[in-house]
């Protein structure tokens, strides 16, 4: 797959109902690639463009999917309680995400699903976390424990390093930091 050439998206009323949908970088070519019930959505390319990861809540729970660019070959590679926005490594060696349960925590696992990492000192993340472009650090905005101040954290790939980038200069509803390339 040309780089640039596809965007893909969630689509509908989230976390209602909504789906995952790609088109062309034009907007011709428009195409539903699922349709569960519930929330399919926060897709996010592989490096090499030839799988879609998303978090879905379909099959009696929630997790994170991998599917080829046409939809097709679905299957689920994460079982924990993922409702957040996966994001792919750019070296395509790891799918990060949000686990939700008694505690909120950054995790990381193998594109298969295999080798699950809850990332100690993650507390709390919120939204799509970001890679850095050498694949070694994980970008994300959560809060100080027993604050109310959300901020933006980095933290190394094997949970340990994590930074306040912000210290407390951010609003309740900041999210998605980005990596410049």
């Amino acid at each position: 797959m040309v780089p640039g050439r596809k965007i893909a998206f969630t689509g509908g009323i989230v976390p209602l109902g909504s789906d995952v949908y790609v088109m062309n970088r034009d907007g011709s070519d428009l195409r539903r690639l699922t349709d569960s019930p519930g929330f399919d959505g926060g897709p996010a390319w592989s490096p090499d463009g030839s799988k879609l990861a998303f978090a879905s809540k379909r099959d009696g729970g929630s997790g994170i999917y991998l599917m080829r660019p046409d939809g097709t070959d679905v299957s689920r590679i994460i079982d924990e309680v993922a409702i957040c926005c996966p994001a792919w490594s750019p070296d395509g060696s790891r799918i990060a995400f949000v686990c939700y349960g008694a505690t909120s925590e950054l995790c990381t696992a193998n594109p298969d699903g295999t080798g699950l990492f809850h990332l100690p000192g993650s507390f709390t993340p919120a939204a799509r976390p970001a890679w850095s472009p050498d694949s070694l650090r994980i970008a994300f905005v959560s809060q100080e424990p027993g604050t109310s101040v959300f901020d933006i954290f980095s933290i190394k790939a094997d949970g340990s390093g994590r930074t306040n980038l912000t210290k407390g200069v951010l609003g309740p509803g900041s999210c998605c930091p980005s990596w410049l390339p």
